[in-house]
Order: C-alpha cells, then structure tokens, then sequence
C-alpha cells in the first residue's frame, strides 16, 4: 500500500513541476521485492527442516522401539538360580557395637 502511495506522489510531483526523486520509490519496490523473496526462502527452509525433524523423531522412535524389543527378548532369557552362601564366602571386615542412649 505504501508503495503504491509513493509511486502516486512521485506521478503527481512529476506533472506538478516538484521533483521527486522516482529512484526511492523504485529502491523501496526494490527492498520489498528482496524481502518477499528472502521470506520464502526461509519459510521453504523451515518447512524442510521441520520434515527432517518429523522424519528423525519417526526413526528415533523405531530405533527406540526395536531396542525395547530386544532387551525384552533378553528378559525372557533370564534363568533364576538359588545361591547358597557358604561360611567361607563371608569376610567380616568391620565389627562394633553401637550405643544410643535414649531419653525417658
């Protein structure tokens, strides 16, 4: 809209007899034009980062998946057994007796 303002005044300065520079005017189209163009290529890079994203998260989570499959395929496996101790197994290496005095 501003554009379109600033092209007018520099018509209308023209056949005035004012002279109003048509440069800023096309310098300003000249901006917008650069700006527009810059937006798109970043909005076209989020969108491409934001499906590399998505695609990353999906195979995370089949790596995750797969790995609770395996340990749980590991968990079957596991076999329980009954240990005895036996006397010559224990060491004793600290031996004390504690006091604590109580109030009554």
């Amino acid at each position: 809209m501003e554009e379109l303002v600033n092209i007018g005044e520099t018509l209308f300065s023209l056949v005035g007899g004012r002279r109003k520079s048509v440069s800023s005017a096309l310098s300003k189209r000249r901006q917008t034009s650069q700006t527009e163009h810059r937006l798109e290529q970043a909005q076209d890079k989020l969108e491409r980062l934001e499906e590399q994203r998505a695609n990353r998260v999906l195979e995370l989570d089949e790596k995750k998946e797969a790995l609770r499959d395996q340990e749980n395929s590991k968990m079957d496996d596991i076999e329980e057994k009954s240990v005895r101790p036996k006397k010559k197994d224990i060491d004793v290496r600290f031996f004390g007796v504690l006091w604590v005095p109580t109030l009554n």
